[in-house]
């Protein structure tokens, strides 16, 4: 999906570069700030960082640092 609209196609962006796909997993996971530890690094802080956003009911307005 691109991430962001529900269609469940990680690559495709829909007609909307806005659109979070794998392409910006991919990036991400080359970062200095993560060790360069590639794409499932990237997934994984995300997941955490959302998951966690979620749990406290943050999701519409997270806090800046947890």
């Amino acid at each position: 999906m691109c991430y962001t609209c529900g269609c469940k196609r990680p690559y495709d962006e829909m007609g909307d570069p806005k659109n979070i796909t794998e392409s910006y997993f991919e990036e991400a996971g080359q970062t200095v700030a993560i060790g360069k530890a590639g794409t499932v690094e990237a997934k994984r802080h995300m997941l955490e960082l959302l998951q966690l956003e979620l749990e406290r009911t943050e999701l519409d307005k997270p806090k800046e640092q947890y």
